[in-house]
């Protein structure tokens, strides 16, 4: 995922916009920072123990939890280092229903999530009346991707796509959405300003220009919703940039460090092994091999 940012990139194909991200592991802890996208996402937790952030609100993730992200709602996951990690993101576009003429479930559900009328739960857990339905439909939505779905896989997983948001809205679990907040316009006006500019220098004066708070009061106001001081996040966004530059080219790690907006070599060694478990060198190996 991008960091920070809108994401804007096609998920699954055209007539099939679904992608699933599967993550199973202990090391390193999850880090995807904050970050939005226009399309639907549901987080399904096997094994829990790391942090959802959802617009500002952190849940801890336990064995079984679903997590619903509505379109355009910021969100990071955190934590979790030394544990076992194991969980599915589903993200799916709303055009994956556009073979159905305008009708209730358009009109009732779908156009209001991506029109930010109604809000998905943030999160359903076990107690819920309507975990085991939607637990056990999503599940059989991981299953059926788990390998490049055939025709028929593809409609089952509409098919159930469109039965969880059924159970969801008779489950009366939809939230009118309130405007969005002060709060979470200035996060978005600064992650976006740090996506943009973060091979130079950023200044702290000039992130809390952005917010119209002072540099004291920003770090918290800032630390309070990405989980990370300003210092921390821009070289997240740094090593993630660099991260894909090792992946996808052949320039020198020297070149990449400084393209991705480091000054010093052995500081970016140091960084990149700090958020990956790995150095520069052994992430490129690492890559390649796959």
């Amino acid at each position: 995922m991008n960091i920070g940012v809108r994401e804007s990139c096609i998920r699954g194909t055209k007539s099939y916009p679904v992608q699933i991200v599967s993550i199973d592991a202990t090391e390193p802890e999850i880090d995807t920072f904050y970050h939005w996208h226009p399309e639907f996402e549901i987080i399904y937790v096997e094994k829990g123990g790391f942090t959802v952030n959802v617009e500002g609100e952190e849940y801890n993730a336990e064995d079984g939890d679903l997590f619903f992200i509505s379109p355009d709602s910021p969100h990071s996951l955190s934590g979790g280092a030394g544990k076992r990690k194991l969980y599915h993101a589903i993200v799916f576009f709303p055009s994956l229903f556009s073979f159905f003429n305008q009708n209730d479930i358009q009109d009732k559900i779908i156009d209001p999530l991506v029109n930010h009328k109604i809000k998905f739960p943030p999160r359903i857990k076990k107690e819920s009346p309507l975990w085991e339905e939607v637990y056990t439909a999503i599940g059989e939505i991981v299953s059926l991707n788990k390998n490049p779905p055939h025709r028929t896989d593809r409609m089952k997983t509409t098919l159930l796509f469109l039965e969880v948001l059924l159970m969801l809205w008779e489950g009366d679990l939809y939230s009118v959405s309130e405007s969005e907040n002060f709060e979470t316009e200035r996060i978005r006006k600064v992650v976006s300003f740090i996506e943009k500019n973060f091979r130079g220098e950023i200044k702290l004066r000039e992130l809390a220009e952005i917010t119209g708070l002072s540099e004291k009061y920003f770090c918290s106001f800032f630390k309070l919703h990405t989980e990370k001081t300003p210092v921390e996040y821009i070289n997240c966004v740094r090593i993630n940039s660099a991260a894909s530059k090792l992946k996808n080219t052949d320039d020198s790690i020297t070149e990449i460090a400084f393209e991705s907006g480091f000054e010093n070599v052995g500081y970016f060694i140091r960084r990149f092994k700090a958020q990956t478990g790995m150095t520069p060198g052994e992430w490129r190996k690492m890559k390649g091999e796959k």
